[in-house]
């Protein structure tokens, strides 16, 4: 294990590392709420396969917040938590997002495509307010403010067609009924070719704290079906 902090834009972004960096590295990008420490789970089931690396994002853990609202749009933090990443490895790498995390993750993919080797999404980055009955944009702002608005200048189903690389989506299964993450997952389906998607049975949102050996198995019969030498 190997902790970091690491300054971009006077910003002091706070990690860790674990594996051999001689792997393919597999950024891990927690959720609202959430920091690094969330993937803790995972850590035993796949430091053998990935050079893991940890990031606790903006506003969250060890890692300050911004100032600017327009500094927490999906394309601002990608490119400042891009940088970060570049300084660790400049290899192309795999990126692992739970949540909001899964968003961002898309957004990397959009973006830096020569750079994204494939995408694992858990529980995030396919229900977004537009698959939620009721749900208006004044509705969303009374939470999660600077996020939210996130959602509605670059909303993530437009990465969708601009993904090039082997996705897997990990989701939730209760409650049974969910109608917005049922549409979510065809909107998906549809619309990413490269795409696996799973519901991990007994599982709630966190999905990777209910049942982590499960994850780690899926991810890695994934990444063997996609990527065999």
């Amino acid at each position: 294990m190997k902790e970091f902090k690491i300054t971009v834009d006077n910003y002091v972004f706070h990690g860790y590392e674990f594996g051999k960096n001689s792997l393919p590295s597999l950024v891990c990008l927690h959720g609202m709420t959430g920091d690094l420490k969330s993937f803790s789970g995972l850590i035993e089931y796949l430091i053998n396969d990935f050079h893991l690396i940890l990031l606790d994002n903006l506003g969250h853990g060890e890692t300050g917040p911004l100032e600017l609202e327009d500094d927490y749009r999906f394309s601002s933090l990608v490119n400042r938590i891009y940088r970060v990443i570049q300084k660790i490895t400049n290899k192309p790498f795999y990126i692992l997002g739970h949540s909001w995390g899964a968003d961002l993750a898309l957004n990397f993919a959009k973006i830096h495509p020569n750079k994204i080797i494939g995408l694992i999404l858990i529980d995030g980055g396919y229900v977004f307010p537009e698959h939620v009955d009721g749900m208006t944009k004044d509705k969303a702002l009374l939470g999660w403010k600077e996020y939210i608005k996130a959602f509605y200048k670059e909303p993530c189903s437009t990465t969708y067609d601009n993904i090039l690389c082997p996705v897997l989506l990990l989701h939730a299964t209760i409650p049974i009924i969910d109608s917005s993450r049922d549409r979510g997952l065809q909107q998906i389906k549809k619309n990413i070719n490269k795409i696996k998607v799973k519901g991990i049975e007994n599982t709630k949102h966190n999905v990777h704290w209910d049942i982590p050996n499960s994850v780690a198995n899926e991810i890695l019969l994934w990444k063997q079906e996609n990527y065999k030498v």
